[in-house]
């Protein structure tokens, strides 16, 4: 006689369903959801809120269909950017928040956490300017004093070299470690 308690029965489904249960364990792994026949992909946060902006609002089959996603791990994920403020409901669909504006400008600028993400590679170690493109070594940004010129004040922060747009305000500039120019 086993020691091991006899798996349980849903008797509304039939018999055989804790032995389906039972092949296709699902386990946590420090990447995600992975199950026993292979890892599944792990949602990349930049994509899906430049899909969101470029749509203004998405639905969970807008997910089901760019990012070939199973309809209830769409309506998950809309719900996990939502919980994390990045997304809020707009009747059936999600439209981007501040929040989430200012993450995709974080993201043009710095670049995403995934190594993997195709808008984001080259990025590390440098800022980048989200009008031209020009890339700034995080250890060359500098904070640029206020300016006042004859018709423009120039503001204090980190602006582009090229284009001469600003990427930083000030405050943001001294959170992210930036030093001020001498």
């Amino acid at each position: 006689m086993s020691s091991h308690p006899a798996p349980e029965r849903c008797t509304s489904i039939g018999p055989t369903a804790w032995r389906l249960r039972s092949t296709d364990q699902k386990f946590r792994t420090s990447r995600g959801t992975a199950s026993r026949f292979g890892a599944r992909m792990k949602t990349n946060k930049h994509q899906t809120l430049l899909l969101v902006k470029k749509q203004r609002a998405v639905h969970a089959r807008d997910l089901v269909q760019h990012f070939a996603y199973s309809p209830g791990t769409a309506r998950s994920y809309l719900s996990h950017l939502g919980k994390q403020g990045l997304l809020e409901r707009m009747g059936p669909n999600y439209g981007l928040t501040e929040k989430g504006q200012d993450r995709l400008q974080h993201f043009d600028v710095f670049g995403c956490a995934s190594p993997a993400c195709p808008l984001c590679q080259g990025k590390a170690g440098y800022l980048t300017c989200p009008d031209c493109g020009y890339r700034i070594s995080k250890q060359k940004a500098r904070i640029l004093k206020e300016a006042d010129y004859l018709f423009v004040v120039r503001h204090a922060g980190v602006y582009c070299e090229q284009c001469l747009k600003l990427i930083f305000n000030e405050t943001q500039a001294r959170l992210l470690g930036i030093r001020e120019d001498e």
